[in-house]
């Protein structure tokens, strides 16, 4: 499916404005135009490796405990 910033905004004009957007455990980082392309950038890589299984690679630090 292509999708377009205009499709995207008319799919979200009918939620409610209020609602907390999921993205399935990934972590949005921000929006970039790549050159007429607008790419969502999350901390996290998401691709195919080489026999097709798909990888996900969090670049987020890890959260340490607090000392007891």
């Amino acid at each position: 499916m292509r999708v377009t910033v205009k499709l995207l905004i008319e799919m979200l004009e009918v939620e409610d404005p209020n609602l907390e957007v999921y993205f399935g455990g990934l972590e949005l980082y921000r929006l970039k135009d790549r050159g007429g392309v607008l790419q969502f950038e999350f901390s996290q890589s998401v691709y195919p490796d080489e026999e097709g299984f798909v990888v996900v690679e969090n670049h987020l630090e890890r959260k340490q405990s607090k000392p007891e």
